[in-house]
């Protein structure tokens, strides 16, 4: 496994805790905000506006992640799904395996 395919994971496992935790509040506070983009590029701070049934069933499968269009990396992942304000993405080959 190469260095690029470990980093985008890991990058994509920060997001995914820190919308795990964006969930959480959400869920305490019955809100309705955005998540942020779970792509592999630490330096992004794109929002996605999904709502809290969204992001529940992308979580529903450990290898997918909901980016915003265009921020996805098809030599590690593939688009299932395509909404008006993300992507999901499933991690594919050897980085699926450093997600599950």
């Amino acid at each position: 496994m190469n260095e690029r395919t470990r980093r985008i994971a890991a990058n994509e496992q920060r997001f995914r805790v820190f919308n795990d935790q964006v969930r959480a509040v959400r869920e305490q506070l019955d809100a309705d905000s955005g998540f942020a983009c779970e792509c592999g590029d630490a330096r992004c701070d794109a929002r996605i506006d999904i709502s809290l049934e969204q992001y529940a069933h992308v979580r529903s499968d450990p290898r997918w992640f909901a980016v915003v269009a265009g921020h996805e990396a098809p030599d590690v992942e593939r688009v299932i799904e395509r909404n008006d304000d993300h992507i999901v993405v499933e991690k594919i080959g050897e980085s699926a395996n450093l997600v599950q």
